[in-house]
C-alpha cells in the first residue's frame, strides 16, 4: 500500500512538473544569437502602456472598418481576441542573418497563461486555407513559405527559418544544451536584468554574421559601421520599465560595453557633468540639447577637425571609385554608340543598325544626356551629318577614357596625410576641415582676435534649443516651419569673456581702431557699424542687423552668450536669466540635467502647436480640421521626454525617460474619438453634398422662370424652396431625414450605423418615412432672394448644423451668387458671418480675431513685400518720367484704406489695364505720396509696422531704429 502510494506520488509529481513547462530565460535562443529580447508579461505590458480599457478603445477603432475589411480581417482579429489576454512571458530572438531567403532566422515564443486556447479555431484555419492554398495547415500548426506558427506545450511560437524551428522544438523536447541560457556572460546579465522589457545583443556574434555575408552586405553600411568603430563594440544590453497604475513614465536604459577604448570617436566623448545653462531657460522652452565641451577647448577643437579631416581622407578613395564607375558606364554607352555609327557608315543604306533599329544609340544601355547645340537668334538648327556624329562620339569616348585614367591615377596615388593647420606648410588643396580652419583664422585676423583667446573665453557647456512663442499662422505642419523663428544657441562663458567681448565689439563696431588702420578698412568698419545695432537691455546686451533682414541676433547675459533667431527670442531668454518666468526643471523627467549630452523635448506642447496650427489654417480656409487631435484635452498632464548619454573609456550608457501623462488609454481614446468624428463628417458631408446637388437641379429646372419673375415674386418662390419641396419635386432623396451624425442625440444611431457597416443613421425607431425632417440635425435658412440671378456677391447661409459639435464649429451650405459651397465654420466665424450677412458687409474669415501676430512674423511678412514695393516704385517712376517729358506737374496722393476697391484704384492710378498682369498684396495698407519737393515715396503699413521706399530705391522700415 505504501509502495503504491509512493509510486503514485512520484508519477503525479512528474506530471505536475511537466505541466508547468518551466523554461529558463534564453532557452529558446541558440548559442551565438544576434538579439535576445524578453517581455515579462505581454498582456500586462499592454495594459500598462495603453490602460486597462485599451481593448475597449481598440474595438471602437475596429468599428470604423467597412464591410469588405470586416469580411477580410475578422477571422484574424477573432483569433487574436482569443489569445490577447493570455499572452505571458514573450521572447523574441534573432538567431542569424542569411545570404538568401528567409534572410533572417528568428523566433517569437509566447508562454501562454492558464485558460489560453490549445488549438487554432476552425474559422481561422479555413481563412488561411482560402487565402493560401500552399499553406501547411494543422489544428495546432500553420506553415507558410519560410514561416511557421504553432501551438505546443502552452506556447505560441512564430519562427522564420528552419534552424530556429528545429532549435525551439529541441527545447520543448527537453534539450537545451545549445541554448544561450548555457552561456555564462548571458546568464550573468540575465540574473541582473530587471524590467518589463530586457534586451541583449552579442556584438561579436553580429560581426561574425556580417563577415559571413561577404559581398552581399552593403558597402555603404559596412563603412558606416567602421566609422563608429563597431569592431570595438562588445555587448549591448537594455531594459525598459513601463508606467504603473500609480503613475510614472517610461524608463529605458541602454548600455554599450567596449572591448577596447575608442580612438577617433573620442573627439565626441566628453566628461559628464551637470548643466548650468538649463537654469536660465524661459518657461516657453520646449526642447533643448545640452552638450559638455570638456575642459581643454583647444584639444577638443583639434580633435574634431582631425576627425572630419580623417573621415574625408578615408572616404576619398571610395568617392573616386564611385565616380570611376559612373564614367565607366558612360564609356560603355559611348563606345557602343560609336560602334553603331561606324556600322551605319560602313553600310551605305544605313537603314538599320546591328540591333535592328535605325537609332544608332545602343539598345539596353541607359542613355546619357547629350548637350543640344545652342541656336543663335535667327539661325536654324541643322542636324549633324553622320561623319560629324562619329567625330563627336569619338571625342566623347576619348574624354571618358581620359577621365577614367585621371581617376585611376588619383586612386593609386592617394595617401593618407595628417591634418595640417598651417596653409603654407600644407602647400596643397586642403580638406573641408582644413579649409574651415583657414577661413576661421582669416575672420579672427580681420577682427584682430586670435583662436586661443576665443576658445579661452568659452566655458564648459553649450546648449541648443527652441522656444514655443505664440505664432498662430505658421505656414504648414513641418517642425522646421513651426519653429524656424524660435531657435537659439547658448554657450557658457569663462572668466576672460568680459575682456574678450569688449575687444570683439571694438572690432565689429569699428571702435578704437589702431592708428595705422588703412582708410579702406576704416570705411568698411564704418559701414559695418552703421548696419548693426548694439543696445543694452534688461538682463544683458543685444547685437543685431538693422532693418528687415535681421534674421538673427547675438546676445549676452550673466555667464552666457548666445545666438537667437530674432530679437524676440533673445529678449525672452535674457529676461528669464534674471528670474522672470524661468523653466521649471520639475517638467524634465528625473528633475535634473546631467550627462555628456542631454536632450529634452516637451512633446505634448510641440505636437499641440502643430495640431493647433493646422486647425487655425483649416479655420481660415473654412474647412473642417480633419484630423484634429486635441492633446490638451486628452493629455492634460502633458508629455515630456529626455534622452541622456554618459561615456567612459569602457562603456557608453544611454537613458530615456518620460514624464507627464502616463495613462496611455487617453491616447487610444483620442484616436478612437477622432475616427468616430471622421465617420460623422463623411456622413454629414455626403448628405449636404446631395442637398447641394438637389438645389442645383432645382435651379436648372427653373432657371428660365426665375429670370422672367419680378423681384417680389422671385423672393416668394425662393422662400418656398425647402428640403421637403425638393423631396416632393424628386430632386432630393434623403436616406435618414437629414440627421447629423455629430448631434449628441444621434450617438446611439451612429454606433448602430457603425456596427451594421452602413453609411446612414437610418430613420427613427418605428418611423416609416426616412424623408421626415422632424428630427433633422440641420436648420434650413433658405435661399437668398436673388439666388440664380448672379447678382448676389456676399455669402448667405442656406443650411447649417444645429450646434457647434464638429470640432467647435458646424458644417453649412452657403450661397454666393449662383454658387453653392459646402464649408465648415468655427463658432466664432459663424457669428461673424451672420453679422456680415445682416449688415450687408463682405465676410472674410480670420484666425484668432484681435490677436496680433508676433513681431518677428510681421518683420518677415514685410520683408517679403520689398520686391513688390520695388516693382511698384518702378511703375511710379515711369509715370513721373512721362509727366516730366510732357511738361506736366506730377503729384500723387493715394491712400488704399480710403478706397472701396484699393487694387482697382491702384491699377487705375498706374494706368494698368485689365489685360496687363499686376500683382500687389494688401493694397489697402498702401500709401503713395509726393512731398513739397516733388519726391515720391510709397509706404506699406501692416500690424503697427511699416516699410517705405523712396524714388531713389532706398528702403527704410520701422525695424531700422
Amino acid at each position: 500500500m505504501n509502495r503504491t502510494a509512493g509510486l503514485l506520488l512520484v508519477v503525479l509529481s512528474g506530471l505536475f512538473a511537466t505541466s508547468l513547462s518551466a523554461y529558463e530565460p534564453g532557452d529558446f535562443a541558440p548559442r551565438g544569437s544576434l538579439l535576445y529580447t524578453r517581455v515579462e508579461d505581454l498582456a500586462g505590458a499592454a495594459k500598462k502602456l495603453f490602460g486597462e480599457d485599451w481593448r475597449v478603445q481598440a474595438e471602437r477603432m475596429l468599428l470604423m472598418r467597412d464591410e469588405r475589411d470586416v469580411r477580410e480581417s475578422d477571422p484574424v482579429l477573432n483569433e487574436l481576441r482569443g489569445f490577447v489576454d493570455f499572452l505571458g512571458t514573450t521572447e523574441f530572438i534573432i538567431g542569424d542573418v542569411m545570404i538568401r531567403e528567409p534572410y533572417v532566422q528568428s523566433a517569437t515564443v509566447v508562454q501562454l497563461k492558464e485558460g489560453a486556447p490549445a488549438k487554432f479555431s476552425e474559422a481561422f484555419l479555413e481563412w488561411i486555407k482560402d487565402n493560401d492554398r500552399d499553406a501547411e495547415i494543422k489544428e495546432d500548426s500553420i506553415g507558410f513559405e519560410g514561416v511557421r506558427i504553432w501551438l505546443k506545450s502552452s506556447l505560441l511560437v512564430i519562427t522564420t527559418g528552419g534552424m530556429m524551428d528545429v532549435h525551439v522544438q529541441d527545447v520543448i523536447d527537453g534539450f537545451n544544451d545549445e541554448s544561450l541560457s548555457k552561456v555564462e556572460r548571458f546568464t550573468k546579465w540575465s540574473s541582473k536584468a530587471k524590467g518589463d522589457v530586457v534586451l541583449f545583443a552579442d556584438m561579436k556574434a553580429w560581426r561574425t554574421a556580417v563577415d559571413r555575408l561577404g559581398e552581399d552586405f552593403s558597402d555603404d553600411l559596412r563603412r558606416a559601421l567602421d566609422v563608429v568603430e563597431w569592431q570595438k563594440w562588445d555587448m549591448v544590453a537594455g531594459t525598459i520599465s513601463l508606467p504603473g497604475r500609480t503613475g510614472g513614465g517610461i524608463a529605458a536604459d541602454l548600455s554599450l560595453s567596449l572591448n577596447q577604448p575608442f580612438e577617433k570617436l573620442n573627439a565626441f566623448l566628453k566628461p559628464s557633468g551637470g548643466s548650468r545653462l538649463v537654469g536660465v531657460l524661459p518657461s516657453e522652452c520646449v526642447g533643448f540639447l545640452s552638450l559638455q565641451l570638456g575642459r581643454d577647448h583647444q584639444r577638443t577643437y583639434s580633435d574634431l577637425l582631425g576627425y572630419f579631416h580623417d573621415f574625408e581622407q578615408d572616404d576619398r578613395p571610395h568617392r573616386l571609385r564611385r565616380q570611376r564607375g559612373w564614367y565607366e558606364s558612360d564609356l560603355e554607352w559611348a563606345e557602343q554608340r560609336l560602334k553603331n555609327l561606324e556600322e551605319l557608315k560602313a553600310n551605305e543604306k544605313g537603314e538599320k543598325d546591328e540591333d535592328g533599329v535605325a537609332d544608332p544609340g545602343p539598345q539596353g544601355v541607359k542613355a546619357q544626356p547629350v548637350p543640344v547645340p545652342e541656336e543663335e537668334e535667327g539661325e536654324e538648327y541643322v542636324e549633324p551629318t553622320l561623319d560629324e556624329q562619329i567625330a563627336e562620339a569619338r571625342e566623347r569616348v576619348d574624354e571618358y577614357k581620359q577621365r577614367i585614367a585621371e581617376l585611376n591615377e588619383q586612386i593609386n596615388s592617394h595617401e593618407y596625410r595628417a591634418f595640417e593647420p598651417d596653409r603654407e606648410v600644407r602647400n596643397m588643396r586642403g580638406t573641408d576641415a582644413e579649409d574651415f580652419h583657414d577661413e576661421l583664422l582669416e575672420i579672427f585676423e580681420q577682427l584682430g582676435l586670435t583662436l586661443d583667446e576665443t576658445l579661452n573665453s568659452v566655458g564648459h557647456e553649450a546648449l541648443l534649443g527652441i522656444l514655443n512663442l505664440p505664432d498662430p499662422t505658421f505656414d504648414d505642419n513641418d517642425l522646421d516651419n513651426a519653429y524656424e523663428d524660435m531657435w537659439f544657441t547658448l554657450v557658457e562663458t569663462a572668466e576672460s569673456w568680459p575682456e574678450f567681448k569688449e575687444k570683439l565689439l571694438d572690432a565689429v563696431l569699428g571702435r578704437q581702431l589702431p592708428e595705422d588702420t588703412p582708410e579702406e578698412l576704416r570705411e568698411e568698419a564704418k559701414e559695418r557699424a552703421e548696419a548693426l545695432m548694439f543696445k543694452k537691455v534688461d538682463g544683458g546686451e543685444i547685437l543685431r542687423l538693422r532693418g528687415l533682414q535681421a534674421d538673427f541676433c547675438f546676445f549676452a547675459g550673466e555667464g552666457f552668450v548666445g545666438v537667437g533667431a530674432n530679437e524676440d527670442v533673445a529678449l525672452r531668454i535674457l529676461k528669464s536669466a534674471m528670474g522672470q518666468g524661468r523653466m521649471s526643471t520639475s517638467n524634465i523627467p528625473g528633475g535634473t540635467v546631467g550627462g555628456s549630452k542631454f536632450s529634452y523635448v516637451n512633446l505634448g506642447a510641440v505636437l499641440t502647436k502643430i495640431s493647433r496650427g493646422n486647425y487655425n489654417r483649416d479655420r481660415l480656409r473654412t474647412r473642417m480640421p480633419m484630423p484634429f487631435f486635441d492633446l490638451e484635452k486628452y493629455l492634460p498632464a502633458g508629455f515630456h521626454m529626455s534622452l541622456a548619454s554618459d561615456e567612459s573609456s569602457h562603456a557608453l550608457r544611454f537613458t530615456f525617460r518620460t514624464a507627464g501623462e502616463s495613462d496611455g488609454s487617453n491616447v487610444m481614446r483620442m484616436f478612437a474619438d477622432e475616427m468616430h468624428r471622421q465617420l460623422g463628417y463623411d456622413h454629414d458631408r455626403r448628405m449636404l453634398e446631395d442637398l447641394q446637388h438637389s438645389i442645383g437641379l432645382w435651379r436648372d429646372a427653373n432657371a428660365a422662370g426665375l429670370q422672367e419673375m419680378g423681384d417680389a415674386e422671385r423672393a416668394r418662390t425662393l422662400k418656398g424652396v425647402t428640403p421637403t419641396s425638393l423631396t416632393d419635386d424628386g430632386h432630393f432623396t434623403p436616406m435618414d431625414g437629414m440627421r447629423s451624425a455629430f448631434d449628441p442625440a444621434m450617438a446611439a444611431r451612429l454606433k448602430a450605423m457603425l456596427e451594421s457597416y452602413t453609411e446612414v443613421l437610418g430613420p427613427a425607431e418605428g418611423e416609416n418615412n426616412p424623408a421626415d425632417f422632424g428630427e433633422s440635425g440641420f436648420e434650413w435658412r433658405g435661399l437668398p432672394d436673388d439666388y440664380g440671378t448672379g447678382k448676389h456677391a456676399s455669402l448667405h447661409i442656406v443650411c447649417m448644423m444645429r450646434g457647434d459639435w464638429a470640432h467647435n464649429g458646424r458644417l453649412a451650405i452657403v450661397a454666393s451668387g449662383s454658387d453653392l459651397d459646402l464649408v465648415w465654420l468655427h463658432a466664432e466665424e459663424f457669428v461673424r458671418l451672420q453679422e456680415a450677412v445682416t449688415s450687408g458687409q463682405e465676410y472674410k474669415p480670420e484666425v484668432a480675431p484681435g490677436v496680433k501676430p508676433p513681431k518677428w512674423r510681421v518683420r518677415k511678412n514685410l520683408a517679403r513685400k520689398v520686391y513688390q514695393i520695388h516693382n511698384l516704385r518702378g511703375k511710379v517712376m515711369a509715370l513721373k518720367r512721362a509727366a516730366e517729358e510732357a511738361g506736366v506737374e506730377f503729384k500723387l496722393n493715394f491712400k488704399g484704406g480710403e478706397e472701396e476697391d484699393p487694387l482697382g484704384a491702384l491699377r487705375e492710378l498706374l494706368g494698368i489695364s485689365e489685360d496687363d498682369w499686376f500683382h500687389f498684396e494688401n493694397p489697402e495698407a498702401l500709401t503713395i505720396e509726393t512731398d513739397a519737393e516733388g519726391k515720391v515715396s510709397a509706404k506699406l503699413e501692416m500690424d503697427e509696422h511699416w516699410v517705405e521706399v523712396d524714388e531713389d530705391g532706398n528702403v527704410t522700415s520701422s525695424f531700422d531704429e
